[in-house]
């Protein structure tokens, strides 16, 4: 969780696999890669291409800090969470 966040905080490319949230995230080819957790050959492959392809590697992760910074930047997680708890205290949604 902490990583990928940290990891999109920077504008990294990410490579992951379908576990959690992470899909959440990461959209896969746009956002980062997600590869299937048992499958050694594709994470190779996948880490492979994003070392190799800079131009692409940088995209995505350009794509991946735009998204943290939309939606997860703490500021306004922290925003999101008071309006949460507020609506559930005033019984409002």
């Amino acid at each position: 969780l902490v990583v990928l966040l940290e990891a999109a905080s920077f504008g990294k490319t990410f490579v992951t696999s379908n576990v959690e949230w992470h899909k959440e995230l990461v959209e896969n080819n746009i956002t980062g890669l997600i590869i299937d957790p048992l499958q050694p050959e594709e994470w190779y492959r996948a880490v492979n291409n994003v070392l190799r392809d800079k131009n692409k590697s940088i995209k995505m992760g350009n794509a991946l800090y735009k998204k943290y910074i939309s939606e997860y930047e703490p500021t306004k997680c922290a925003l999101k969470e008071n309006d949460l708890y507020l609506s559930l205290v005033h019984g409002k949604s």
